[in-house]
């Protein structure tokens, strides 16, 4: 897991400057959280298998998407068929 902090202006669009703020292995039975907000990133290693648990339906949320190697973020609409 990696957890991201924005050392840009923050705008919502555009340009993103992200750096790495913490990493960390979750092990069989652990558990992490990522408030709203929060940049986070995951990685998948093979048999890997992942339970999530929201607190509202993420299909309401504008989620925004980070780029690393074109330094952008870009924002999704929550999917038109939840609202």
């Amino acid at each position: 897991m990696i957890v991201w902090d924005r050392k840009d202006d923050s705008s919502v669009e555009g340009n993103a400057e992200v750096e790495p703020a913490e990493r960390y292995t979750l092990e069989p039975g652990m558990v992490g959280v990522f408030h709203p907000g929060q940049i986070h990133s995951i990685k998948f290693p093979t048999g890997a298998r992942f339970v999530r648990v929201t607190g509202t339906d993420l299909n309401t949320v504008a989620q925004a998407r980070y780029d690393l190697k074109n330094h952008s973020v870009s924002v999704d609409d929550p999917i038109p068929h939840a609202r």
